[in-house]
């Protein structure tokens, strides 16, 4: 059996076979997260020294998986990074993956790095090495997703998540899109939006396709989900007072 890497073709011993199955204990999201991660980076053998390194110890399928998680995400950081860039790597990668997993609607990585104020390719290189454990392709269009939902239970649970550089504490998690969602409303928002000069118009009177055409996937998102996520987040109304005030301040009449 073989596993190719990025032009490595990577062959296993039976012993190395018989480890990784004893390692996936039953669970087939164990092994396809595992041959996935194999998959990148620039070499396959030494993703295969971590990943039996790190499932060495004995334990059971959840634990075993939360490990797998924990060393997909830790090599997703570079190791030639300063303290400080690891420090602000984590500090953005927590923040993105704790909106994936927080949304409320599914979301593609363009729209989403948008609505979070952060260059989509910087946004895209913070997911680069994360293809294992989330459906993040090349195609901007493409709502990200992640290939199964225990990696959500595992960022969102404090006995499953042990560290806390990727640990997404979910009101913060909801508070930071709230805050978002009311930025890009403040920004975005302005008297007859569409251009119709109809103020009696009603909503319904206004195409799909014109919505489309002028507000953004992320506009559309903040003025449908805001509310929610202020209540998720914990936090009263009143944390966002001058915002909404400039949001939902009510517009002189047409000329």
């Amino acid at each position: 059996m073989s596993q190719e890497g990025e032009g490595e073709n990577l062959s296993f011993s039976t012993d190395t076979l018989q480890r990784m199955v004893e390692s996936a204990n039953g669970l087939f999201i164990w092994a396809a997260t595992a041959c996935k991660f194999l998959g990148e980076g620039v070499s396959a053998a030494e993703r295969l020294r971590i990943l039996l390194e790190k499932s060495s110890a004995p334990g059971s399928p959840e634990e075993n998986l939360d490990k797998l998680y924990l060393t997909v995400l830790r090599n997703s950081i570079k190791p030639t990074f300063t303290k400080g860039e690891r420090q602000r790597a984590h500090d953005k990668l927590k923040e993105i993956l704790g909106s994936i997993v927080v949304l409320l609607s599914p979301f593609a990585i363009s729209p989403l790095s948008k609505l979070l104020h952060e260059p989509e390719r910087r946004a895209q290189n913070h997911l680069r090495y994360l293809h294992a454990i989330i459906d993040s392709r090349k195609e901007s269009t493409r709502p990200l997703r992640l290939h199964h939902p225990s990696f959500r239970d595992f960022l969102l649970k404090q006995r499953r998540c042990t560290d806390t550089n990727f640990r997404v504490e979910v009101d913060q998690a909801h508070q930071v899109l709230a805050d978002r969602c009311m930025s890009v409303m403040s920004a975005s928002l302005k008297q007859d939006i569409c251009g119709m000069k109809a103020p009696k118009l009603l909503v319904n009177d206004i195409s799909v396709n014109q919505v489309k055409e002028y507000l953004s996937p992320a506009l559309q998102y903040a003025c449908m989900y805001w509310a929610q996520h202020v209540q998720k987040s914990g936090h009263k109304m009143g944390r966002y007072r001058r915002t909404s005030s400039v949001c939902f301040a009510p517009f002189p009449p047409l000329a």
